[in-house]
């Protein structure tokens, strides 16, 4: 206790009287596109967003516009399209997008048309632009007064009737400009000698305002006082319409700052000119920190955006549909999230390594470091504070708390092992927990319902702390003599039985029930199935535990009511798919009112607990695009009391506004937009490619996503190519779709492409298109056939003519032949499959398993050739049932440990042989099951069969686990005739010659599971005793 005394003295000391430095921290997420995303050149001096929210950038060479709908940048080169140099986005409307470029005074205008055609428009008088506040269309004006709109019908810019106004007042004076005000007002600019007059335009020009400076630029009009700004000694200064005030801004720092240049802003759907300025750049003098400051309507300043680049274009600022602001540069075009603000290691008085985040009574953030010298920073909801502790290092640990009684813990790197956190004083805590006095060190703290604290430990297991005075008085340890068999617990979970569920990612799960003072440990293994680890975890409030693990998410539901001494959890436990197709690492978890949040090495994940649908929706938010960080840290996750989430990364931390915090859930559309069969391109009519050709197999092609109003490419796809009858050659889950596809070989037959794509792990959009990959001459075993009797056929018919000739003269000789050449004949009848199936098998008698299925196909082959034979559509059920039996055993050796088969069928097969089926009846139902059914699945496919006696006759059933028959019938859309539907057609016309009929009745998702959903396929077969199959 001496030693818990002195050492809780001196750290106070150090911790009361050290300094801290104070350092500003109110720096948004930024992200940067470049020339490495596909720009064509990195300085972009101007950017503006259409109604819809694609945003349109210009490049300060002037020689491209670039469009941007948040999945796919598409370029345009003005010289390559013949229209002139340095366009710019002025608005849209129901005939297009229209941009605007002046050289001297020559006046374009030019319109890309919904049909992607360009139209370009040379006003060759001297005009200005503006937007009429009646229709909010933008309008010309001449030197006169007169207004031209464009009109669709004639194609042309048509003059009104009249001018608006004549100001005869004015004679003696010079038309200079025509603009609108920030609040879209427009206006009026004359020169004379001395004076510039503006007047505003409504339904005259209003007299508003005489000005003697020569940059005054006019902000707002309000009735006749119009206020703006204008330079005057190198300061900006204010008029309001009586006066002149400078204009000060006073930083967040509480500095004033350095006025760098006034800014031309463009706000989302707000039409006003392109050059006028309504912001103002501010440097502060100490930091270098340039920030954006909106001009009021009052001449004051309200801060817009902090740390802006160095490089910025003052005329490329612009604000997107969601409130996001978006920045030209000379090194490429910066996005912001203000609903995110990064607390970024490099930042001054940020720690490194952040290994933890909590928060105190009244609301400090603390967040501690790992390395360099360790401790904490602190921010206040304004500015970051450094405590620091002189000479002394101290490591934070991940997993820290805020108890019940308002003290924080965290672990610590130090001869105590623990630290607490009371009235901003810091007090170590030493509790020897072994008989070698080694301190109580971990990597999760929990506060538990009762008030005690549960601790994850290092090499100890569990732990339950007890606190006295608001803090950790005494520890008991739950090891492996209780059966907690994890020697480091990184994270600990209470479920609403009191009982709590401990995990290690590289051990496994353990439970500790306190009424029972026992644990049970489910240790991960390669050997044991489904086994798996955890790092985090949480039970909502539905009682659902979750955890993270090293293979990513899995949940119990109803935890408490799991018997832990009966059953296997890794039996229990569910998957939840993440979106993509790679599996991750779950480093933390947090359960929020709306979401439920995964954090791993490559996103954020917000699971929509308010959403109810087949497939779980998952929003992300991707590490260095979405999210600074290069990946979430362990168990580095805070929910503060003001609605705010803390997330801690490698590189520092990210506090995100849930309130703000917003997603694109729309729909997306496919099309495809190049397919290839070879180097040939192939037209894309609608939904069908038609008949590709038929000597290149290779395939390419490429299909481009629609965007989404939030610029954010949030989609991954599923490709398939899906060959008639249900096999699929081609499969790719990608997230990338820009590179195209490639297919090496594809053999003969009808085809449908299948574009899927996913948005938040929910179907977002699908298409598909049909093909025909016609057969080759070489691929049709009938010319085979033929050639083999053409090359067989001439050295006989030769030999049959010598034979004729020499007829009279040997007779006899003539009878012998005529026997040979009957032998031959009847060598080379159909019989000669099966003979090329033994050749075959007696070639590859090396290959065991090739020999066998060789030997069950020619089975198949010499059954169906003998009722061929005496032209018989049926036989003995014994016969059927080694068919199918035959053809189940071929498909296990395709498909492996994915089929399994299980047969009812009585030992003694012979007491059905008075049983006659239609031949191949049975075993096309068994293929529809593997090849409708199981492979078109997932996970290993079960196919059962059972055969039963009845006193009418004789009941079959066959089912299968696979993805249904209703989702074979939509998905197949209309395929032509099958060998089921012959099957049905023979049945129909036997059964119309017999009293009591064959009947088939499907059972259609005959099973349910909470992942899969409605699954299965049922087929009841019922065969007559007496059934005939002759007709009379």
């Amino acid at each position: 206790m001496a030693f818990q005394q002195k050492i809780n003295t001196i750290l106070t000391l150090v911790w009361l009287m050290l300094p801290v430095a104070i350092c500003m921290a109110q720096q948004p997420f930024m992200y940067k596109y470049t020339i490495e995303d596909g720009l064509p050149y990195p300085e972009i001096d101007f950017i503006s967003f259409t109604k819809s929210g694609e945003a349109w950038v210009r490049y300060s060479s002037g020689e491209a516009l670039s469009r941007f709908d948040g999945i796919n940048w598409t370029h345009y080169r003005l010289d390559e399209l013949g229209l002139p140099l340095g366009l710019a986005f002025l608005s849209d409307d129901e005939f297009g997008v229209w941009f605007t470029c002046r050289f001297s005074d020559k006046l374009w205008l030019v319109c890309l048309t919904p049909a992607g055609e360009w139209k370009k428009y040379e006003i060759k008088l001297r005009c200005w632009l503006y937007f009429d506040p009646s229709d909010g269309r933008f309008t010309l004006m001449d030197a006169h007064f007169f207004s031209y709109k464009y009109d669709a019908k004639t194609d042309l810019f048509l003059r009104s009737d009249k001018p608006a106004y004549a100001l005869k007042e004015m004679q003696d004076s010079v038309f200079y400009y025509l603009s609108n005000t920030a609040d879209g007002s427009p206006y009026a600019a004359f020169k004379t000698s001395e004076n510039t007059y503006l007047y505003r335009y409504g339904e005259d020009f209003q007299y508003s305002f005489i000005s003697t400076a020569p940059d005054f630029k006019p902000i707002y009009i309000s009735g006749k006082t119009i206020s703006g700004l204008f330079w005057k000694n190198g300061q900006l200064q204010w008029w309001d319409g009586k006066m002149a005030k400078p204009i000060v801004v006073t930083l967040p720092t509480g500095r004033k700052g350095k006025q760098v240049r006034w800014s031309n802003l463009n706000y989302w759907g707000r039409k006003r000119n392109l050059s006028d300025p309504n912001a103002l750049i501010v440097e502060d003098p100490a930091s270098g920190i340039f920030y954006l400051y909106a001009i009021e309507n009052n001449g004051s300043t309200r801060l817009l955006l902090s740390h802006l680049p160095k490089d910025i274009f003052w005329s490329a600022i612009a604000q997107d549909k969601h409130g996001h602001w978006w920045c030209g540069t000379s090194s490429g075009l910066v996005r912001t999230n203000q609903s995110q603000l990064v607390f970024n290691e490099t930042t001054p008085g940020m720690v490194t390594g952040l290994h933890a985040i909590n928060e105190d009574l009244v609301g400090n953030i603390w967040m501690g470091g790992y390395t360099g010298s360790g401790g904490f920073t602190v921010f206040d909801g304004d500015k970051l504070q450094r405590q620091i502790f002189g000479n002394q290092s101290m490591p934070v640990l991940p997993g820290p708390c805020h108890s019940a009684s308002g003290t924080l813990y965290f672990f610590v790197e130090a001869p105590w092992g623990m630290i607490a956190i009371r009235n901003t004083q810091l007090i170590p805590i030493y509790i020897p927990i072994n008989e070698n006095g080694n301190p109580a060190v971990g990597f999760f703290f929990q506060p538990l319902r009762n008030g005690l604290i549960a601790l994850g430990l290092v090499g100890e297991g569990l732990g339950i702390a007890t606190e006295d005075g608001g803090l950790i008085s005494s520890i008991q340890t739950i090891g492996k003599e209780k059966g907690l068999l994890l020697d480091n617990v990184l994270t600990v979970s209470e479920d609403g039985g009191g009982r709590l569920w401990a995990g290690r990612m590289s051990q496994g799960v353990a439970i500790y029930d306190p009424q029972r003072d026992t644990a049970i440990t489910w240790l991960r293994s390669p050997d044991v199935p489904n086994s798996i680890g955890a790092m985090a975890s949480c039970v909502d409030e539905n009682g659902t535990l979750w955890l993270g693990t090293n293979d990513g998410i899995r949940l119990l539901r109803n935890a408490r009511q799991f018997d832990y001494l009966h059953e296997n959890l890794f039996d229990r436990l569910e998957k939840i798919p993440m979106p993509g197709a790679a599996e991750q690492r779950v480093h933390f978890l947090k359960n929020t009112e709306q979401y439920l949040v995964a954090g791993t090495p490559e996103a954020v994940y917000f699971f929509d607990k308010k959403y109810h649908g087949r497939r779980p929706r998952i929003f992300s938010m991707k590490f260095g695009i979405d999210i600074a960080g290069g990946g979430a840290e362990q168990n580095a996750v805070l929910l503060d009391s003001k609605g705010f989430l803390w997330i801690g990364a490698q590189e520092g931390a990210t506090r995100i506004d849930l309130s703000q915090l917003q997603f694109d859930t729309s729909a997306t559309s496919l099309v495809l937009t190049d397919f290839r069969a070879g180097d040939e391109p192939v037209p894309i009519i609608e939904h069908d490619l038609g008949r590709l050709p038929g000597s290149k197999r290779n395939m390419q092609f490429s299909f481009s996503p629609s965007g989404n109003d939030r610029l954010k490419d949030n989609l991954f796809y599923d490709v398939l190519v899906v060959r008639d009858g249900g096999d699929t050659l081609f499969r790719r889950i990608s997230t990338q779709q820009k590179d195209g596809f490639q297919i090496d070989h594809l053999p003969y037959g009808d085809y449908t492409l299948q574009l899927v794509a996913y948005k938040h792990n929910v179907l977002s959009g699908q298409v598909a298109y049909h093909f025909r990959v016609p057969r080759l001459l070489s691929e049709n075993p009938w010319f085979w056939a033929g050639l083999f009797f053409l090359l067989t056929g001439t050295p006989f018919a030769i030999f049959y003519q010598r034979k004729r000739h020499q007829a009279a003269l040997e007779k006899s000789k003539r009878e012998r032949d005529g026997l040979k050449i009957q032998a031959l004949a009847s060598f080379f009848n159909p019989h000669f499959i099966n003979n090329s199936l033994n050749w075959v098998q007696s070639r590859y008698r090396k290959d065991p398993q090739t020999t066998a299925l060789m030997g069950r196909l020619a089975d198949n082959v010499d059954i169906l050739y003998s009722n061929t034979q005496f032209g018989r559509a049926h036989h003995a059920l014994s016969q059927e049932m080694k068919l199918v039996k035959n053809y189940l055993k071929i498909q296990q050796v395709r498909f492996g440990e994915a089929l399994t088969v299980e047969y009812d069928v009585p030992e003694e097969l012979g007491q059905f042989d008075h049983f006659s089926v239609p031949a191949m009846l049975l075993q096309i139902h068994a293929e529809n099951a593997v090849e409708k059914g199981i492979r078109m699945g997932t996970g290993v496919g079960r196919v059962a069969i059972s055969v039963r006696p009845e006193v009418a006759g004789c009941r079959i059933t066959i089912e299968d686990d696979g993805r249904g028959r209703p989702f074979e019938v939509l998905r197949k859309n209309g395929d032509r005739e099958g060998s089921t539907s012959v099957m049905d057609n023979l049945i129909k016309l036997l059964n119309s010659y017999n009293k009591e009929p064959i009947t088939q009745k499907y059972e259609d998702h005959v099973f349910d599971h909470p992942e899969r959903g409605a699954h299965g396929t049922r087929v009841h077969i019922f065969i007559p005793k007496n059934y005939r199959y002759e007709f009379s």
